[in-house]
């Protein structure tokens, strides 16, 4: 993934590229796109914070791809990053839609959507409040308990990866620096505890 051409022209899922002088570039598909208006592209050249948040963004993106390319192989494939802090959030305690709703910081109406999509793919399920016999919570399924550890050992597959491409001691640097800037470790899916539920070890 690099930059190519005079001015920046498009972050998408898979690349981040940049556009020649007639104003349309080839992905790395062969596809012909047009770029935004030059204003724009000159705009963002010339901001180099912008142009980190370009990079930062491209990396999660195309890492995030590939992880869901890979649940799609074993069995797991509509899977959402909406739908994967949704899972996290459901397991940590948000159990129906008024309290999922705030952990997303979404409206209740969007997080009992978010369930509804959860429970079609068999990651959540309804059982009984055992303190209201009236009401029910949700809970986390062996197998979105299983989705959530294959999601985390792939994401450490590719971690591996860069090791190797740009050296250990340089993706250690970067985690320090990333996790210093944001002020402490990050919280989100494919954590070591869904995969010890799940009963598959991953690899840090």
């Amino acid at each position: 993934m690099g930059l190519r051409g005079s001015r920046l022209c498009r972050l998408s899922t898979t690349w981040l590229t940049a556009c020649p002088t007639d104003n349309k570039v080839v992905n790395t598909d062969n596809d012909v796109v047009n770029c935004p208006s030059p204003g724009y592209s000159d705009a963002v050249e010339t901001s180099e914070g912008a142009r980190l948040a370009l990079l930062l963004l491209g990396s999660f993106t195309a890492m995030v791809e590939e992880v869901h390319a890979e649940l799609a192989r074993q069995g797991h494939p509509g899977v959402t990053v909406t739908l994967e802090f949704a899972l996290r959030a459901i397991d940590e305690g948000a159990n129906d839609a008024s309290a999922l709703g705030r952990r997303l910081e979404v409206s209740k109406q969007a997080a009992a959507k978010t369930i509804t999509a959860l429970e079609h793919l068999g990651y959540v399920e309804r059982v009984a409040d055992p303190n209201d016999a009236r009401r029910k919570e949700l809970r986390v399924t062996a197998r979105g308990y299983e989705m959530d550890a294959i999601g985390g050992a792939t994401f450490d597959k590719l971690r591996k990866r860069w090791q190797a491409s740009i050296g250990s001691q340089h993706v250690r640097a970067t985690e320090n620096a990333l996790r210093e800037l944001n002020g402490g470790e990050p919280r989100g899916p494919w954590g070591s505890a869904s995969a010890s539920r799940a009963g598959i070890t991953t690899t840090r």
